[in-house]
């Protein structure tokens, strides 16, 4: 289905037993920007002639970087209180790792530049002998 939604969703167990909090199975683009968002929010990018130079706000980059994933994919949880994004913050350090190792396995990386051209075309594999075109 092209439509992702919040309620696809995988349990991880987390380290204390009976404990778990279930995660979306995929993230939306949406989703994806939204935690590019939250990370660059305070953000700075300058460019010259020469060179463009991104600066983030360091403490509030850290934070951003640890939990915004954590933020868009944590949709429920075993614990009476909700989830919030304070309340994901009050996570021990041991479930939280769980919880982005587990993440980390469904999430696929987007694929890289080179990874891109090196994939097939409407199913045919590139040529390593195909001869160059003659040139004007």
């Amino acid at each position: 289905m092209p439509l992702i939604g919040n309620t696809d969703l995988v349990r991880i167990d987390l380290p204390v037993e009976g404990e778990w909090v279930e995660v979306k199975r995929k993230l939306s683009r949406g989703d994806e920007i939204a935690v590019q968002k939250a990370i660059t929010k305070n953000s700075r990018v300058e460019a010259s002639e020469f060179s463009t130079a991104f600066e983030l706000d360091g403490p509030e980059a850290i934070e951003a970087a640890e939990f915004a994933g954590l933020d868009v994919a944590i949709k429920a949880w075993s614990f009476p209180q909700p989830v919030t994004p304070e309340n994901i913050r009050a996570l021990d350090a041991d479930s939280v790792e769980a919880i982005k190792a587990r993440l980390n396995e469904l999430y696929e990386a987007p694929r890289s530049d080179a990874e891109k051209k090196a994939s097939t075309v409407n199913g045919s594999t590139p040529s390593k002998t195909r001869a160059l075109s003659p040139r004007s």
